[in-house]
């Protein structure tokens, strides 16, 4: 599956407190030939390529259009370290978040 197969999907994260939205979380889906869609964990065992963590943030932080809003991006450890090098992009509007499962994986590797 190439990144044309990626779809970007923003969730809202809502401030329980006052009920408002503070940003929004990026979900990345596989889309296969037939128009359905498959979760990220899933396209990662299916696909098994070094580049998809790169490929989905990449997308994520490129189709995200609402500036004063925050992204968050799950990402693994070993794609954390590589730098981001952005130039129409403000990343400090981005929170970056490990994922524990992803930690585990990367350890083995």
């Amino acid at each position: 599956m190439k990144a044309k197969d990626l779809k970007a999907k923003y969730q809202p994260i809502v401030d329980i407190q006052c009920g408002e939205i503070i940003g929004f979380e990026a979900t990345i889906l596989g889309v296969l030939e037939n128009d359905k869609t498959i979760g990220y964990e899933a396209l990662r065992e299916a696909n098994g390529y070094d580049d998809l963590d790169f490929k989905a943030r990449d997308k994520a932080l490129n189709e995200f259009k609402i500036e004063e809003y925050k992204l968050f991006v799950n990402s693994s450890p070993k794609e954390m370290s590589k730098p981001l090098f952005y130039e129409d992009i403000d990343l400090s509007n981005v929170v970056w978040k490990s994922q524990k499962n992803l930690l585990l994986r990367t350890e083995k590797e």
